[in-house]
């Protein structure tokens, strides 16, 4: 299983990584060339991997879907990151 994947510059280089790895926890940053995306973020969702969201935006932003990853608001302690994927 990997422990760390990416980062990636991009969301097609972002769903390959996903795709073709075994990924078991992923922190995953929803600003995608300034726009809020959650399209990475479903596919983690979809594929059972848990993930914790690290934005600069205001966790109204997020969907109700994602009421259940951890929303890190940046900046972000590396201590508290790390600690969302070995929980």
């Amino acid at each position: 299983m990997t422990c760390c994947v990416g980062p990636t510059p991009s969301k097609p280089s972002a769903l390959e990584l996903v795709a073709g790895e075994h990924v078991r926890a992923e922190l995953v940053d929803i600003n995608l060339n300034g726009t809020a995306d959650f399209v990475v973020a479903d596919a983690l969702v979809a594929a059972k991997i848990p993930i914790a969201l690290v934005t600069g935006y205001h966790q109204g932003v997020v969907p109700a879907r994602f009421a259940s990853c951890e929303h890190l608001e940046k900046p972000v302690a590396i201590e508290r990151a790390v600690g969302c994927c070995t929980t």
